[in-house]
């Protein structure tokens, strides 16, 4: 079955944070949105697939990003006046 689940983003908000969650290997991710000053990815997935670990990275504007070109951009999400940018970190 096919559902839309959320999945809270728990690295810091430092200027760079790497973090993994937990998803179904073929989940497709569809948006982000911060509740109640909690960020959470929102994303398509098949509850009968397996769970793997996937990697993200939180960048807040104008932090140097170390390997932009093994990234996928997600999204971008705002706390108070900072903006913050949610990328995927790929294999």
């Amino acid at each position: 079955m096919t559902v839309i689940y959320k999945y809270p983003i728990l690295g810091d908000r430092t200027g760079y944070s790497e973090f993994e969650i937990d998803m179904p290997f073929d989940a497709e991710l569809i948006g982000i949105q911060e509740i109640d000053d909690i960020a959470y990815i929102y994303a398509l997935v098949n509850t009968e697939c397996i769970n793997q670990k996937r990697r993200f990275c939180i960048v807040c504007t104008g932090t140097p990003i170390a390997n932009p070109y093994r990234m996928s951009y997600i999204g971008r999400f705002t706390s108070g006046a900072l903006v913050y940018h949610l990328l995927e970190i790929l294999h």
